[in-house]
């Protein structure tokens, strides 16, 4: 596996899921995290799909937070999806970086921390608790226009951005393929 590399799919079949997550795990990726799963022409919600996934490759999903479902939310649901599924990602996207990355640094706090307090420019959580935890470690990747990066309680680490026009067949250390 290949450290800190991640691969998001904007849309991805239903039925598909768990052989593309396996084989992005067998290129070395740590997980593929998905915007939108279909079947057929409906699209289904990702993190309800998740509950649902009973393959072995880890998944994780995306979250637009202008789609009007926030960080704190998608920690909570993401909590509790590692108890049924192999999720390991949590992607936080939206227009304004901004408030991405104040939904990114919430959503790792309570991913990392029993309860939270936090006041940032765009939301604040007063003892925000989280419990039980999740069962295994969720990346929260933070991802903006050209921009992405991994969040932690800590700080903030730039991530490689790549996409298919740029990707040379191998995924690369530290990096968010966009497929």
């Amino acid at each position: 596996m290949i450290p800190n590399a991640w691969v998001v799919a904007e849309t991805l079949a239903w039925r598909d899921a768990r052989a593309s997550a396996k084989w992005w795990a067998e290129k070395g990726a740590q997980a593929l995290a998905v915007c939108q799963f279909v079947e057929g022409d409906e699209a289904l919600d990702p993190l309800v799909a998740l509950g649902a996934y009973e393959g072995t490759a880890a998944l994780g999903v995306c979250v637009d937070i202008d789609g009007g479902r926030g960080g704190p939310v998608a920690a909570r649901e993401i909590t509790a999806l590692t108890y049924v599924a192999s999720v390991t990602v949590l992607v936080i996207t939206g227009a304004n970086r901004s408030q991405v990355a104040d939904h990114a640094k919430a959503a790792a706090s309570l991913l990392s921390s029993e309860q939270v307090s936090l006041h940032l420019d765009s939301l604040t959580l007063h003892d925000a608790a989280n419990r039980p935890q999740p069962r295994n470690a969720v990346s929260v990747i933070a991802w903006c226009g050209d921009e992405a990066w991994m969040v932690d309680p800590q700080g903030e680490q730039a991530v490689s951005l790549l996409t298919m026009a740029n990707f040379e067949g191998e995924l690369t250390p530290n990096s968010l393929l966009i497929i």
